[in-house]
């Protein structure tokens, strides 16, 4: 049995909002401050380039990330297309850290008997930690999709330990909603299936909530509810989202980069105007050859040793060990939740087999930072 104490975290104080969103700002700031100046190569180029052209990105298209970076790069006043979309990554850099610092004072509550001004102190540590992590950062200052992933990651999480512990409707409509927004940006959302089914499993009850402290009331969640959404809703606000896949349909005829006349009655369709075209596309089917064997999975277990060795150090591998074994002893079903996501994303990097992988390791990063 689960041991239940007195420190369960409370709702947010207007303290709290203030230090996530300094965070989010002073990590908005590096990043503007180290900003890549302009054009690009590869996949950075790509983006800066197709997106605002409303054009159509490579599988699995994006279509989320391609219709607000749209918007950024056309409101946006400073800077040309290239550096605006510089621009984008470093604010959902911003972003991610800000809700990272959310996360971070949530697993606090609930594995540690930290509370003001010590526990906003930690959490911030480890918000900054994994803001300036050396792949986090370089993801954070070019055109790519990888902070925005990230900070779809941090809300789940987020959303997930206050359902958890409020048994709050609408945070359960808000978590289904964010997991399928989520899914029209990057399907390793999936992943995070088995730590919410962890974490969430029908017929717990929800951690009882501590009234506030004096000084800490303000924003304190006054639904008490406990009533859950039907399960037809919460299937209705993960589904609707999947709609904006129709984007791939809409834009990939009308992108001509992708389709390459090559003689007067030759035309290479990079993208294949059929359903067969949009299903392969939207799916990622394309990437199915760069998986690995089980035997080749398990021969990148020493690579990847390396690599989260050389990202984390031995700064990272003492905290994350003494948080693993404190909440093996106190919140297993923390462990459960945040451990299981980590061991699928690393099983899925050891089985996909791209040049770039390292990036994927983006979200063990996460992890880490909140455990130490």
């Amino acid at each position: 049995m689960e041991r239940r104490q007195s420190h369960t975290p409370p709702s947010y104080s207007r303290a709290d909002a203030l230090v996530a969103v300094g965070v989010g700002l002073a990590a908005f700031a590096l990043y503007l401050w180290t900003l890549a100046p302009g054009l690009l190569y590869g996949d950075a180029g790509e983006v800066q380039f197709a997106v605002p052209a409303l054009g159509l990105l490579h599988p699995t298209g994006y279509p989320l990330f391609t219709l607000l970076g749209w918007l950024w790069a056309h409101l946006l006043p400073p800077g040309d297309m290239a550096w605006r979309m510089n621009a984008f990554s470093a604010f959902w850099g911003g972003v991610a850290a800000g809700l990272t610092y959310l996360v971070a004072w949530q697993v606090i509550g609930l594995s540690a008997p930290l509370a003001g001004w010590p526990r906003r102190a930690v959490a911030a540590v480890a918000a900054l930690l994994f803001a300036t992590s050396p792949t986090f950062w370089s993801q954070a200052v070019i055109a790519e999709v990888y902070t925005l992933h990230l900070a779809f990651v941090a809300l789940i999480f987020w959303l997930t330990f206050h359902v958890g512990s409020t048994g709050s409707a609408r945070g359960g409509a808000a978590l289904a909603l964010a997991f399928g927004l989520s899914l029209t940006h990057h399907r390793t959302t999936l992943l995070l299936l088995p730590a919410l089914a962890a974490y969430l499993w029908p017929g717990r009850p929800p951690t009882p909530r501590p009234p506030l402290p004096t000084g800490e009331r303000g924003m304190e969640n006054v639904e008490d509810t406990t009533h859950h959404p039907p399960t037809f809703a919460l299937a209705l606000l993960t589904i609707t989202p999947l709609f904006l896949y129709t984007y791939i349909l809409w834009r990939g005829e009308q992108s001509p980069y992708l389709h390459i006349r090559l003689a007067p009655d030759q035309v290479l369709h990079i993208y294949p105007p059929t359903w067969a075209g949009f299903l392969t596309w939207a799916s990622g089917a394309g990437f199915a050859g760069a998986l690995r064997s089980p035997a080749a999975a398990l021969a990148q277990l020493p690579a990847a040793g390396r690599l989260l060795w050389g990202e984390l150090g031995p700064l990272w591998a003492l905290p994350c060990l003494t948080i693993i074994l404190w909440v093996v002893h106190r919140r297993w079903r923390l462990l459960a939740c945040t451990g299981l996501f980590a061991l699928g994303q690393l099983a899925f990097n050891l089985f996909y087999g791209i040049g770039d992988v390292f990036v994927m390791y983006l979200p063990l990063y996460f992890i880490a930072a909140v455990w130490a």
